[in-house]
């Protein structure tokens, strides 16, 4: 295990496959449909990140919670 809890590291053709696989170039329909499908969700994680952390979402309230624990106990 590594100090970021991994299990294993990914190797590069294993990233350079799904990022085609993202990618859909030159690919079968189905490839073409997973890839859409991978993109959608991609998008819906980006929106989700964005809302965690714009202002009064939950890592901005968090953030605040945890930095005002730190302050009352000094």
């Amino acid at each position: 295990m590594n100090e970021f809890g991994a299990k294993a590291l990914v190797k590069r053709d294993e990233v350079a496959k799904i990022v085609k696989k993202f990618m859909a170039v030159n690919e079968d329909e189905d490839v073409k449909n997973e890839a859409k499908e991978m993109r959608r969700r991609s998008s819906e994680l980006k929106e989700m990140c964005r809302r965690a952390l714009a202002k009064g979402g939950s890592s901005d309230t968090n953030l605040d919670a945890f930095i005002k624990d730190i302050l009352h106990f000094q």
